[in-house]
């Protein structure tokens, strides 16, 4: 069984202009699906949709959506309060804008668990969480404000804490925008390694080829709405992306 399965989904404005259009999609268990595309692609409508975030004007049609084994339109409001930060996770694209600026970084997680995960809202679980994305310094880091902190530290917690709570899925939205190339390596290698020891689903969204190169199983190329190639990335041959389109994706965000 698949993770998440969509067939033929639609997302449409108001006028109804299509924001996505006819668009299929599977997340295999213990696997990385890249979905790549420039701006205004649908990359991020359909992010939000698997959270059913999507903006209260704009209308989804589906032939088949279903999470987690369940059909989308089967999920009630709580329902969706219980899977969205448990059972999907999401990992932000912009970290210094994920936390308040004045509260401890410790407060912040403790705060967070207490909602999703309510073993782990302790001091000793969140220390032992940090080490596990190698967090040089926990308690002083427990104890600090953001601004203290890099932004490949505080990004690599935000990884940390999407993954502590035992996720089935994981969307990760430009996971390394803000990182310079150092500490973008090291977080690739974290969430990987991460993801791999949990057979858990990542949905990377992503305008990075070097990132899919790095990590991606599969890969949904995206431009205006439309899905232009799918591919399986076989030992992560990048030869699979044989479109002229996939060959100059070099794109900007």
């Amino acid at each position: 069984m698949n993770l998440l399965e969509i067939k033929n989904l639609t997302i449409q404005d108001k006028s109804n202009r299509k924001i996505l259009n006819g668009f299929d999609f599977a997340l295999r268990k213990d696997s990385i699906h890249a979905v790549i595309g420039e701006s205004g692609s649908g990359k991020t409508s359909f992010a939000n949709s698997i959270f059913h975030l999507t903006h209260p004007e704009l209308n989804l049609h589906f032939d088949t959506y279903t999470i987690l084994g369940k059909n989308y339109s089967d999920y009630s409001s709580d329902d969706w309060e219980n899977l969205r930060g448990k059972k999907i996770s999401l990992i932000p694209q912009n970290p210094s804008k994920s936390f308040h600026p004045y509260i401890s970084i410790g407060s912040q997680i403790r705060d967070y668990f207490r909602l999703k995960s309510q073993h782990l809202a302790n001091e000793k679980s969140i220390l032992e969480i940090l080490e596990q994305v190698q967090i040089r310094d926990v308690k002083k880091t427990y104890h600090s404000i953001p601004k203290n902190l890099s932004g490949g530290e505080k990004q690599r917690i935000l990884i940390a804490m999407a993954i502590a709570v035992e996720p089935e899925i994981v969307v990760a939205d430009e996971p390394t925008t803000a990182l310079d190339s150092i500490n973008e390596k090291l977080t690739l290698n974290l969430l990987y390694s991460l993801l791999k020891n949990r057979g858990i689903g990542l949905i990377l969204i992503t305008h990075d080829m070097r990132i899919v190169e790095e990590l991606a199983d599969d890969v949904t190329v995206l431009k205006s709405g439309l899905l232009i190639e799918k591919i399986t990335l076989l030992n992560k041959n990048m030869n699979k992306l044989q479109s002229e389109y996939s060959q100059r994706l070099v794109l900007k965000s």
